[in-house]
């Protein structure tokens, strides 16, 4: 019997010595197997098509606006250039109102009314201008071309100016020169280019957008045109067309600044 401290416990030697033989082993015992199948791996692209099919038909509707209105837009210059154009207005001079632009310009003039930032307008034959600018202005043609379809008149907007006749250049000249804003040497932008094919000069908007009124170095027949000799020099960089001081026309690059440019209004 284990003999007791002071305190009660029993002391380590008179504890009975550890039996020296074996454990038993149990035997025929082995623990179940344990199986592990990883999840099945999903094809990500069809993961991708179920979760996203109804972003991919909203982008394809979108692609399909896009291309009928590109298509649209086509087909209408096609048919000014093969006179298939709109029908003539009142004056029978073929004017289609806005410009042509039959977009977001029309649909902001029609909503604003007017937007003539502060310059006069000139009536002229049915049609109504401005000139816009000084000589204290530098404008490109891209600007003046941005700067005329911003601005409203009569519900329609501007765009730089197509000149049908001497008349009318005389007429949009004299504006320029009486301009208390000009100086001698300014010059004035007009809505003709040769940016389609070199060499052939046409109209950008307007009752005349896209049809052609120079090319293979002369005047097409019937139509009015009024280069400076030696004009248009055929320069690959010079696609865009100025009014000098003298009236006459001059091709030049479309990035270079004038100080003022024509807007006309079909309206």
């Amino acid at each position: 019997m284990a003999t007791k401290n002071p305190l009660g416990t029993a002391l380590i030697d008179d504890l009975p010595p550890e039996d020296p033989r074996p454990i038993p082993q149990q035997s025929g015992y082995a623990p179940p197997p344990v199986s592990y199948a990883p999840p099945p791996r999903r094809n990500f692209i069809q993961a991708f098509l179920q979760q996203h099919v109804i972003v991919l038909y909203l982008m394809s509707f979108v692609g399909f606006v896009i291309a009928c209105s590109a298509m649209s837009k086509v087909n209408g210059i096609a048919a000014n250039r093969n006179g298939n154009g709109p029908p003539k207005g009142p004056d029978g001079r073929g004017k289609g109102g806005g410009g042509g632009k039959q977009s977001h310009w029309l649909d902001r003039c029609q909503y604003m009314g007017e937007a003539l930032y502060g310059d006069p307008v000139y009536e002229y034959n049915g049609h109504h201008y401005q000139i816009v600018g000084g000589n204290w202005a530098q404008i490109t043609w891209r600007q003046a071309e941005m700067d005329a379809w911003g601005r409203c008149f009569g519900g329609v907007p501007g765009y730089l100016a197509t000149v049908d006749d001497a008349a009318e250049n005389a007429f949009l000249l004299g504006k320029m020169l009486a301009h208390q804003g000009f100086a001698s040497g300014n010059a004035g932008w007009i809505g003709a280019n040769d940016m389609t094919n070199e060499g052939t000069f046409e109209w950008l908007d307007g009752f005349k957008g896209g049809s052609v009124f120079y090319r293979d170095g002369q005047p097409v027949a019937g139509a009015y045109s009024n280069f400076a000799e030696g004009e248009p020099d055929e320069n690959g960089e010079e696609d865009c067309v100025e009014m000098y001081a003298t009236g006459q026309w001059n091709d030049d690059s479309c990035y270079k600044r004038r100080q003022f440019f024509f807007v006309e209004y079909d309206a």
